[in-house]
């Protein structure tokens, strides 16, 4: 009975080991998935200004050749809804700071929202994972850029909604469109490369 126990202790003592050293495994993992989100959310965001900034050099009458929806849609998708909303705020505060003005607050909601919704539209039970990308920036579209960034320009410029909306923000379809073609295009390397876990 003296050997029962002792095998029985050893064995505990085995498994109270293995478990001590699974431990460390686990949160080594936890640090690594941590590190990579904020890399990730680090890079998007830098590219996010980059293009933000080559933006705000080719603005003619509120029509501005820009590529941020990109780097946007990207962050929500890779990142959900909170990820994406970091890069969103962080890289349009940093970006009109660059660009030598204070960031406006609605302005700054408009691009924080922006990657939500192509999160949200993300992890719906949809088989056509482009269409859900679409669908939520089409939403982010509507939302953010047409609906709250005219709300802050109209406060800007002293004008109505309407008349904001056909001066400044209108133009924004035609960028939004020629982004949404270049996700379609990047979207099978971001799913493979970005997506796969």
């Amino acid at each position: 009975s003296q050997q029962e126990i002792a095998t029985v202790n050893q064995a505990l003592t085995t498994a109270n080991h293995d478990l001590s050293a699974e431990e460390p495994v686990e949160k080594k993992k936890v640090r690594l998935r941590y590190t990579k989100r904020i890399t990730y959310i680090a890079v998007l965001t830098a590219i996010a200004v980059v293009l933000k900034t080559l933006g705000n050099m080719f603005t003619i009458v509120g029509f501005r050749i820009s590529f941020t929806y990109i780097a946007w849609i990207v962050a929500g998708v890779m990142l959900g809804p909170i990820g994406g909303a970091a890069v969103g705020l962080i890289s349009d505060a940093l970006g009109t700071l660059i660009g030598g003005l204070p960031p406006n607050p609605l302005l700054l909601l408009s691009s924080t929202l922006f990657p939500v919704f192509p999160a949200l539209f993300y992890r719906l039970p949809i088989k056509n994972e482009y269409l859900k990308v679409v669908l939520g920036s089409v939403v982010s579209l509507v939302v953010c850029s047409l609906g709250i960034s005219t709300i802050g320009l109209m406060y800007i410029y002293n004008m109505s909604f309407f008349k904001t909306l056909v001066t400044y923000r209108l133009a924004q379809v035609g960028v939004f469109a020629v982004n949404l073609v270049c996700i379609g295009l990047l979207f099978p390397v971001i799913k493979r490369t970005f997506l796969k876990e």
